[in-house]
């Protein structure tokens, strides 16, 4: 596989496992990505490669809207639950 390719089969069916077993986002990571962009309350916040969304969990309120985007469909799926 070329460097500049992407296996988007790399993660298919671990979608249960990420979500109960990866470690959560630390409020403390948080707060330094909100102060190091100056992310506002109103401002859209994009989170390419979202997983089963930990990061939106933890961004509830510091941004106006996250926009989670991963090439995983099942990942999406368990992130909307």
């Amino acid at each position: 596989m070329n460097t500049k390719e992407i296996d988007i089969e790399l993660y298919k069916g671990t979608y249960e496992y990420y979500a109960k077993y990866r470690p959560g986002i630390p409020k403390e990571v948080i707060d330094i990505i909100v102060e190091h962009f100056d992310i506002k309350t109103t401002d859209r916040v994009l989170d390419l490669g979202c997983g089963t969304e930990q990061v939106a969990l933890v961004m509830d309120s510091r941004c106006g809207e996250m926009v989670c985007l991963d090439p995983d469909p099942e990942m999406l799926k368990w992130a909307k639950k």
